[in-house]
């Protein structure tokens, strides 16, 4: 396994920081059980997965963490966590994959948290 990807950890950190600071709970699948308990219904099954991957198959994770980030950035310069420049969506991706190649690094995305019941 290689090291960090510093260009993909700081767009995951810009991503998560401006979702928090618009008010999101970042947390909310770790909390969707006791959710749907709150709500008074039947026991929920729950399911969590994440992207994973090295070379070509990690691209995913990081066009995710781009795509996320292009769709952050009018707030992320609005609330001040990072600028157009800072982000430079026209090379993010090439960045990110160079530096994750260069590495021989498996990127690991977001967790993805999913929970349902039948009522």
């Amino acid at each position: 396994m290689g090291t960090a990807v510093p260009t993909f950890d700081q767009v995951s950190r810009w991503n998560a920081r401006t979702m928090r600071l618009n008010g999101a709970s970042i947390h909310m699948g770790a909390q969707l059980l006791a959710a749907f308990a709150a709500a008074d219904l039947p026991e929920a099954t729950g399911r969590v997965e994440a992207l994973r991957g090295r070379a070509e198959a990690g691209t995913g994770v990081l066009l995710r963490a781009r795509n996320l980030a292009r769709s952050l950035l009018p707030a992320m310069e609005r609330l001040g966590v990072a600028t157009v420049a800072e982000v430079d969506l026209d090379t993010l991706l090439e960045r990110m994959q160079k530096e994750a190649d260069s590495t021989n690094s498996v990127l690991v995305g977001h967790l993805e948290v999913g929970a349902w019941c039948h009522v």
